[in-house]
């Protein structure tokens, strides 16, 4: 069984190479998926990689 790797919403942007707050607004606008663990919210590197390749992140 392979572990998934989670990114805090920091570690996602740093990834990217966007700002927070675009990950934030990734959050909210599109079908990009996040949980909470404790008192942190953290993104699937899987979902992230899912979201830049779907059709829904071509603006």
């Amino acid at each position: 069984m392979q572990q998934q790797e989670y990114f805090t919403f920091k570690e996602a942007s740093k990834y990217l190479r966007v700002s927070r707050s675009t990950i934030y607004r990734w959050t909210h606008a599109y079908d990009l998926h996040w949980i909470k663990i404790g008192r942190v919210s953290r993104i699937s590197k899987k979902d992230i990689d899912e979201f830049m390749r779907s059709d829904q992140f071509r603006m």
